[in-house]
């Protein structure tokens, strides 16, 4: 059957969508927590593409991912060090305490928080 009617969740495109909101769907998270440390751009591209697709539910993911996008600039030679190695231990454990956005609700007071470091800029809508 290609349709679900009034379930309690829904999986679709790597999320989990529930009555409560949306959180990341626990295959791929696990698929993250377990990739191995990359050997090249090529696997770091793909590695941060994987965690950018989460990125939504990732406070300062920016900041914490900036040792390992110094790596991937064009004069910079391969070079994981201790900084890669905490940045990426640090995004799979920000993964794995992702939390839940909830669905709007229009009869909350709207919070808006923006941030800029010196790796990014970002805004958040809460209530």
């Amino acid at each position: 059957s290609k349709c679900t009617f009034q379930a309690q969740s829904v999986t679709y495109l790597g999320h989990k969508i529930t009555v409560q909101g949306l959180c990341p769907v626990e295959d791929k998270v696990r698929a993250i927590k377990d990739a191995p440390n990359p050997k090249n751009v090529s696997e770091l591209r793909s590695f941060l593409g994987m965690v950018n697709y989460y990125g939504k539910f990732l406070p300062e993911l920016s900041t914490v991912l900036a040792p390992l996008y110094q790596l991937l600039h064009k004069d910079c030679k391969w070079k994981w060090g201790l900084a890669q190695e905490k940045a990426f231990k640090e995004v799979k454990a920000l993964l794995q305490s992702a939390q839940l956005l909830v669905h709007f609700d229009q009869d909350k007071e709207i919070i808006l928080s923006c941030d800029a470091t010196p790796y990014g800029v970002g805004a958040v809508l809460s209530h």
